[in-house]
């Protein structure tokens, strides 16, 4: 009797990453991918040092039809100063340049090597991305989670020892 409920169980959670073609390492599509959308930062639920916090920040994700999935972060830092974070990537745990606003200056002017980004999905609902800098050493992590509602969506950065450094909560639009 234990044998077919967890074989029941087995079917249940292989048929819900399936739903989200998370089955044999395949990257969810549009469709099937929660975090696609936009989302706009709850400055009054998220976490920042003493002015740190944005002004105001957008992020968008889609995917495109070659799997990768786009992400794009627009808004104000503390000082008012424009702001962006582009990065293309696929789930795969492979590494993929991060561009900001100031290293895609630097990028364009010399070539200078933008950091690096790793990206797995942990379930159907989180991110875990490693973040190294232009020297390949890891710097942090950071894990996007989405509630089940779909509703919100929480980054809590880390630092190499674990300590959160920031949390950013951001709301579907």
């Amino acid at each position: 009797m234990i044998r077919l409920h967890k074989f029941r169980a087995t079917l249940v959670i292989l048929g819900v990453l399936a739903s989200y073609g998370i089955v044999e390492g395949q990257t969810p599509t549009a469709d099937q991918d929660p975090r696609v959308g936009t989302w706009k930062l709850n400055l009054e639920k998220s976490q920042f040092a003493e002015g740190t916090a944005p002004k105001m920040q957008l992020r968008r994700v889609h995917i495109r039809p070659d799997g990768f999935i786009v992400f794009t972060l627009t808004g104000q830092d503390a000082q008012s100063n424009p702001m962006f974070i582009q990065t293309t990537y696929k789930l795969d745990g492979k590494e993929y340049p991060e561009y900001t606003q100031t290293s895609l200056a630097e990028f364009s002017a010399t070539g200078t090597k933008p950091i690096m980004n790793t990206y797995k999905l942990v379930d159907p609902f989180t991110v875990e991305i490693t973040r190294r800098d232009v020297t390949g050493k890891v710097t942090g992590t950071n894990t996007q989670v989405m509630a089940k509602d779909g509703r919100t969506l929480t980054a809590t950065a880390r630092d190499t020892s674990g300590k959160v450094v920031v949390v950013q909560v951001s709301d579907r639009q």
